[in-house]
């Protein structure tokens, strides 16, 4: 019995296909390591270093909680926003998560929403609110009865990448490291930026207006239509 289990792992062993496909998870694994060790090694360089891109983003993190700090902590983690974005984009989520996990589910997007008043086309309807927002897809990874929780904390999230993405453009047009950070805070948590957190939709064209700015900069100067 011995024996022949012997020559079973022997021929396995001795297989050529079998041996590559060994040889390929290695391989595989092993560029999995080294991404870890060179994102380990980078991080750590990055908190040894006090003028690093690390603590700009913990800066726009703190400025973000600080700017909700009343409401999350006094309202169960979500933001006590009224007007639309209780009566409409906290519900639009909501029917978000539903449609695409029906369509993860059963391989079918609704392409009907009869949710909408009295139903309309899903894409034309809400493409506009939610359904291709980057940071609706982050709630798909959460249970559905975590919808304003995770919304309010994408509103702190949208804080950081409006602020990052602002010194990104300023660093293009010629502005100094310190100034780009300096201006790239003040823009994440601006009036404007402030009063239309509460409709979650001008939010994100907040968020990502300064990577539009940047896009057709390099379009004119450089001639080049992507980034």
């Amino acid at each position: 019995m011995i024996s022949n289990n012997f020559i079973v792992i022997l021929k396995y062993a001795m297989d050529e296909s079998n041996i590559k496909r060994e040889n390929w998870f290695l391989r595989v694994l092993n560029r999995i390591l080294d991404s870890f060790t060179n994102a380990f090694n980078k991080l750590s360089k990055a908190i040894r270093n006090p003028n690093s891109l690390f603590y700009y983003v913990v800066i726009l993190f703190v400025v973000g909680v600080l700017f909700y700090f009343y409401s999350l902590f006094t309202q169960y983690w979500t933001t006590s926003f009224g007007g639309d974005y209780t009566q409409q984009q906290i519900p639009f989520f909501y029917n978000g998560y539903d449609d695409w996990w029906t369509f993860f589910r059963t391989g079918k997007f609704p392409m009907w929403d009869e949710n909408t008043f009295l139903g309309g086309d899903n894409v034309g309807s809400n493409s506009f609110y939610y359904l291709f927002n980057p940071f609706f897809f982050a709630t798909l990874a959460f249970p559905r009865s975590w919808i304003p929780q995770i919304m309010a904390i994408e509103s702190i999230f949208k804080v950081v990448v409006a602020g990052l993405l602002m010194r990104l453009y300023l660093k293009f047009m010629g502005c100094t490291e310190s100034t780009s950070r300096l201006f790239g805070v003040a823009y994440s948590v601006c009036g404007w930026v402030a009063f239309y957190f509460w409709f979650n939709t001008f939010a994100d064209v907040a968020t990502f207006l300064p990577l539009l700015l940047l896009a057709i900069e390099v379009t004119i100067k450089k001639k080049q239509p992507y980034l």
